[in-house]
């Protein structure tokens, strides 16, 4: 005998079982970002060391070069500071302590680099356990249709990075007890439980009136946890891609310290391994406060996921929001550190090019005296160098003092003064009039 209830229902599980398969696609590859993301942070941190290992042996020998050098232009100061009073290339003092610095740093690179990552991890505690224990049992119950079982127990570290964050939360709303199961096209095995305990539609077999509303029941349940947690799978990619971001300024100060080293014997470029270092101690800052920010807003998440699903998401929607704001801090110091790593200096706002122009200018400058020096013109000298000392004092100037130390706020009266004062000594030079 047909039964027409039967068949509707098995066709409505039918239709619910075949959107829960899609949904849990969607779900599981959206959150599959968050794996990658980690798994990349993973990698970098593990093989940071390596990288600046090669670094290091690359740039052994200008290191040394260097370093004899500065010790010759101290020789030549003192030599030529005996007879006219010279302005210092080199301070002694500090050419021992950074030369100290990075003969070590250099000696034992993977040493340091890992000293400087525990440090970094040591802040990225994580979530007390004992918080998330606290949210065990029906933490999400979601009983909007008074059918919703919950999932009793403690949340598991789904991911194994040590940490219990919101990653681990939306897998424990889905059910998913391991990286396994959020590979495999079908449902977690507790999900399929709890809300799919028929099993496939090909086999199933509805017949019962009271299986068939419990089918669409429990379906419509596992339904609506799937949809939901697309609201919350955003939650756990924003924190893994802040724990990369911080990793990536790690990234890129590990590597621009070695390049720095190579100028910190000059006072002129002293300057970058003083940027670096205060970067390192903004890393460090901006970790400390991210991880507690996180710890509260994820302790929150965990809070409200004990009050049923409404709080959950919304909870995850504001943890988001203020992830994504100290992912955006985190980023700024990126850049920062980037742009360091590119060659700026980071307390002067200077680019690349500001000490190009510098160099230019200098070198042009001293070409310029030589000649005038070499052919006589000794008041075209005196004249040159006055004007390159402005353009040194011009570039300083729009580097806020990076380079010379002067005050940038009186930069561009010094550098009038010293035009003045040039046109004033080029004028009487017979070599300017004959020119003229």
């Amino acid at each position: 005998m047909l039964d027409p209830g039967r068949y509707f229902a098995e066709a409505i599980y039918f239709l619910q079982y075949t959107l829960a398969q899609i949904l849990w696609a969607v779900d599981r590859a959206v959150l599959s970002i968050a794996v990658i993301a980690e798994s990349v942070n993973s990698w970098v941190t593990e093989n940071v060391g390596y990288f600046v290992e090669l670094l290091v042996n690359a740039l052994s020998a200008p290191l040394g070069g260097m370093f004899i050098l500065a010790l010759t232009a101290l020789g030549f100061w003192y030599a030529l500071n005996n007879v006219v009073p010279t302005g210092r290339w080199v301070d002694p003092s500090k050419l021992f302590t950074y030369g100290l610095i990075a003969f070590f740093f250099f000696s034992s690179p993977i040493v340091v680099i890992d000293q400087m990552e525990d440090l970094r991890q040591s802040l990225n505690a994580g979530i007390d356990q004992a918080l998330i224990d606290g949210a065990a049992g029906d933490i999400f119950d979601t009983s909007m249709n008074g059918t919703d079982t919950g999932l009793p127990g403690a949340i598991p570290d789904v991911n194994s990075d040590g940490v219990v964050g919101s990653f681990d939360l939306v897998a424990a709303f889905m059910a998913v007890s391991n990286l396994d199961e959020l590979d495999s096209s079908e449902f977690p095995v507790d999900f399929e439980a709890a809300y799919f305990p028929f099993g496939d539609p090909a086999g199933i077999d509805l017949s019962d009136e009271a299986d068939q509303e419990l089918a669409k029941a429990l379906a419509s349940d596992g339904i609506e946890r799937l949809f939901f947690a697309l609201v919350a799978i955003p939650t756990a990619i924003a924190e893994h891609f802040l724990r990369l971001a911080l990793t990536g300024v790690a990234m890129f100060l590990y590597l621009g310290v070695p390049i720095a080293m190579l100028f910190a014997f000059f006072i002129y470029t002293q300057a970058f391994l003083g940027a670096y270092l205060r970067q390192f101690i903004n890393l460090l800052i901006e970790t400390f406060l991210s991880v507690i920010i996180a710890a509260i807003m994820i302790g929150l998440l965990a809070a409200a996921a004990q009050q049923g699903i409404g709080l959950f998401i919304g909870a995850s929607i504001i943890t988001l929001i203020v992830l994504l704001w100290r992912i955006k801090s985190a980023l700024k110091l990126a850049a920062a550190a980037f742009d360091l790593f590119g060659g700026a200096v980071l307390t002067g706002g200077a680019g690349g090019m500001d000490v190009v122009n510098m160099g230019k200018q200098a070198v042009a400058g001293t070409v310029s005296l030589a000649g005038a020096a070499l052919t006589g013109g000794a008041t075209m000298a005196l004249g040159g160098a006055v004007l390159t000392s402005a353009s040194a004092l011009q570039a300083d100037g729009r580097s806020n003092g990076a380079y010379l130390g002067t005050d940038p706020a009186k930069t561009d009266g010094r550098v009038r003064q010293l035009r003045t004062i040039a046109g004033y000594t080029l004028g009487r030079s017979e070599t300017i009039r004959h020119a003229v």
